[in-house]
Formats: structure tokens, C-alpha cells, sequence
């Protein structure tokens, strides 16, 4: 006759009957099946971390990538009666201009520049320089005077050390660098250029006597120039971005410069 087989009464750790209805399905680990979980949990954490990082680093190479060297237009009293366009028919209006960037700049000189710069709207940039061109118009009712003014918002490793903003005005330009070492103009192989105003201004000038629907033509070109003595392996990898501002005056604030 077959022996009966006794169940085993469940104890807990006091040695008294255990009345937990789930203590049959308690799991027990090895130790190496806890080392085991435990290097798991480290892997993914590992990896969570690494993606983050991924995520981190592909934020901010966009922030440099979109704003670093770029020229931005904007118009402060739009709805004063100025309005930019990049094109002379203003068939778009606006008072904001983004001007596409260049990512990878050389030095060159003026010399090698094209003759055509301002015979082209909007962006049209070539190797090594940016140039952008567009309008603006007086849309008010009267007669007026605009400040327009070009500031350095962001540099990286003193590249505008060596830095060349031509700014053309309609038929009319200027060369803006930065003082050289000695405190006096940079004199450049073809002309001597205009020093920058202060360390974070290119330019601020006063535009009189802007007529009603009269229009001013603008082009700016930017290159680095390589006849100058701090164009040196220094400011490799340096950035820049610029931003020109205009704005309508009011009469009693209105110099002619």
C-alpha cells in the first residue's frame, strides 16, 4: 500500500504556521541570480544616461549651429513706417530678416570678392564670405529720420579680431574693422577701414531726411580678412553672430551723422 504523502505545513520565520495565502508564490533568488539583476539594472541605466546625453549634446550643437555667425535684420518701429523686405517690390513686408548662415568661413581679402554683391536679394552667399541684401521702406505718412545701428550679440576665440562688415546703402558702402593691435585703423591692401564703434557695436548712424515710400538699398558682406595680422590658426573655430537694428526717431532726437 502506497505511503501517503504529508504536506508540509508552511512556516514563517518564527517557526509559526504561516497563514499568508501568497507565500507559494514568493520567488527565491541565488546569489548569482541577484548579481545578475542587479548588472542588468545597471546596464540600463547606463544606457537611459547615454541617451540623455545624446539628447543633451544634439540640443545644444543646434543652438550653436542656428545662431552662431548668423546676421539677423529686425525693425523696432515697424508700425512707425519702416518696413524691410528682401525684395524691392516689398511684396513681403516684414520687421524681421534672418539671413542664412556660413557654417565654414576662410580668410580671403576684399580683392577676391565678386564685382556683383548688391545685384542680388536676399542670401547669397559665396565661398568663404556671407552677403545679403534688402530694402527699406519709409510706409508712413511723413517724412522721418532712422537711427540703423549693427551689434555684436555672440564671439568665440576673437575671430572679430579679424573680421570685415561691408555695408552697402544704396550706391555707397563702408568697411567696418576692428581697431588694430596699436589702437589705430586697420589699413587694408585696397582702402583703410572704419574702426567699430565700441567692442560690441559695428556701426550706429543716423539716416535723415527718409522721404514718404522712399526706399534704401542694403547689402552686407562678411569675410574674414587675411591680410590681417590677428587673422592668425588662433581663431580657428570661432564664431560670430551680428544683428542690425533700425528704428525711427523722433524729431527732437534726430542728428544728422
Amino acid at each position: 500500500m502506497a505511503k501517503k504523502r504529508e504536506r508540509k505545513i508552511p512556516l514563517d520565520e518564527h517557526g509559526n504556521v504561516d497563514f499568508n495565502p501568497m507565500h507559494k508564490y514568493t520567488v527565491r533568488r541565488t546569489g548569482k541570480q541577484v548579481m545578475r539583476l542587479q548588472m542588468m539594472i545597471r546596464i540600463a541605466a547606463m544606457i537611459v544616461l547615454a541617451l540623455f546625453l545624446i539628447v543633451l549634446l544634439m540640443y545644444i550643437f543646434s543652438l550653436f549651429s542656428n545662431g552662431a555667425g548668423r546676421f539677423t535684420v529686425s525693425s523696432s518701429d515697424g508700425h512707425r513706417g519702416l518696413i524691410l523686405s528682401e525684395t524691392a517690390d516689398f511684396a513681403e513686408m516684414t520687421a524681421l530678416l534672418d539671413a542664412d548662415a556660413v557654417e565654414q568661413m576662410d580668410n580671403i581679402t576684399y580683392a577676391w570678392l565678386p564685382d556683383d554683391l548688391t545685384e542680388t536679394d536676399g542670401s547669397h552667399n559665396g565661398d568663404n564670405y556671407l552677403c545679403y541684401t534688402f530694402y527699406v521702406k519709409n510706409t508712413g505718412k511723413e517724412d522721418i529720420d532712422y537711427r540703423a545701428y549693427i551689434d555684436i550679440n555672440y564671439v568665440k576665440l576673437n575671430v572679430d579680431h579679424a573680421v570685415r562688415v561691408q555695408l552697402y546703402r544704396n550706391e555707397d558702402f563702408e568697411v567696418y574693422a576692428k581697431p588694430a593691435a596699436d589702437g589705430n585703423p586697420e589699413v587694408d591692401p585696397e582702402f583703410e577701414t572704419t574702426p567699430f564703434v565700441d567692442p560690441n557695436t559695428i556701426c550706429d548712424y543716423v539716416r535723415s531726411d527718409f522721404k514718404v515710400d522712399e526706399v534704401d538699398k542694403y547689402t552686407v558682406v562678411v569675410w574674414l580678412e587675411g591680410e590681417d595680422p590677428e587673422c592668425v590658426n588662433d581663431i580657428l573655430g570661432g564664431e560670430l553672430k551680428m544683428s542690425m537694428f533700425f528704428e525711427v526717431l523722433d524729431p527732437e532726437d534726430a542728428v544728422s551723422v
